[in-house]
């Protein structure tokens, strides 16, 4: 009697998107091989990533696809901070004057913290000498009222999914999340927490961006890892992409520091200081005394007056002149003071302010550019 004998299946292989053939090793014996199968290797996530590279949204800084968060004590001005976010990816105009934004995008804001009737007050004072830009739309007080009411993290992300659905936008805001979290569902708890972002991960927009409240000060902040800092579970500082800070050293003045705490796309940007001007209530990126004299030169009376803008008395004032007239030897001056008459005056030098670093974020009235 013959034995029958037994087929041995052979390795095949498969070209990789690199162009090498990979040897792959057929099914064990009494497995059933389903083809097509799904396989994604190192080359092929070479090829991809080469093929179809992170579309930015804001350049240099935040991509298709990805969560961002932003955290920040209390009085940081953060709800500030995201509104000329939204205006920025909104219009298309660089954000901070630093960052460019490729294309204008919807933006669905959502305030969780301030009524109706607040936020319209101060979004009045902000376009109250232009047009407010098209593109960003915002919860109205009936949809806050049943957002509040709703019972749990589900319910909630329902009712925003209905509303992006009928505004499709391409950006989410929410300032802040902690509404988000009642009774049982604490942001402390890692379930609770990974459903959040589970549910954020899902909603249909191309990018999501959360405020979270820093925790009160304590002895480890000082470990140097930002995201420490953020009130309730670790994840609010693991699964973004991308993690800003805002903190404030001094809140006697206006001044604020913008940090990314956490970038996925290469080496962070360095620190980025800005102030509050209070006339406007926007945060400028120019140093103040450079942002006032953008228009033209001022008398130190008048300088000083306009410091107040900047929540900057008179001392602070002085020596913040003082820094830009004295520098080190290979720092650029580019500040001029004269006498006229009993007064002093200062001016832009603008021929060397052209290599100056805020250069390019200043914006002059007078010619409706850069000089």
């Amino acid at each position: 009697m013959t034995t029958p004998a037994t087929a041995t299946a052979e390795p095949t292989a498969v070209e990789s998107p690199a162009g090498a053939p990979i040897e792959i090793d057929p099914p064990e014996p009494g497995q059933v091989s389903a083809e097509p199968s799904r396989r994604t290797g190192i080359a092929d996530l070479i090829w991809r990533a080469k093929v179809s590279p992170p579309k930015p949204v804001i350049a240099g800084l935040l991509h298709e696809k990805e969560i961002a968060g932003l955290h920040g004590a209390p009085e940081v001005f953060k709800t500030i901070f995201t509104l000329q976010l939204a205006e920025s990816l909104a219009t298309g105009k660089p954000f901070l004057g630093v960052w460019k934004v490729p294309k204008p995008r919807r933006v669905y804001f959502l305030e969780t913290e301030m009524s109706e009737a607040a936020l319209g007050n101060r979004l009045g004072k902000v376009y109250a000498d232009e047009t407010p830009p098209e593109g960003i739309y915002f919860a109205d007080e009936a949809q806050l009222r049943q957002f509040r009411r709703a019972a749990n993290l589900q319910e909630k992300f329902d009712l925003l999914r209905e509303w992006l659905r009928e505004v499709k936008p391409g950006v989410l805001i929410l300032d802040t999340a902690n509404p988000f979290f009642r009774g049982k569902e604490s942001p402390n708890d890692e379930t609770t927490a990974g459903a959040f972002f589970d549910l954020l991960a899902d909603l249909p927009t191309r990018v999501k961006l959360f405020v979270r409240h820093n925790h009160k000060p304590r002895i480890d902040d000082s470990s140097g890892d930002a995201a420490t800092k953020i009130r309730g579970s670790g994840q609010f500082g693991e699964v973004p992409d991308l993690l800003l800070e805002l903190r404030r050293a001094d809140k006697r003045t206006n001044e604020a520091i913008l940090s990314v705490s956490k970038y996925r796309h290469g080496s962070k940007p360095d620190d980025l200081t800005l102030w509050l001007d209070t006339s406007t209530l926007r945060l400028v990126s120019v140093p103040p005394v450079m942002h006032l004299l953008q228009d033209g030169p001022l008398t130190r009376a008048q300088l000083l007056a306009g410091f107040m803008r900047f929540g900057v008395k008179q001392r602070t004032a002085d020596q913040l002149i003082r820094n830009e007239l004295v520098k080190d030897e290979h720092e650029l001056i580019c500040l001029t003071e004269k006498m006229r008459g009993h007064e002093r005056v200062y001016e832009i030098d603008w021929d060397a302010a052209k290599s100056a670093d805020w250069y390019s974020r200043i914006e002059t009235a007078s010619c409706g550019g850069l000089r």
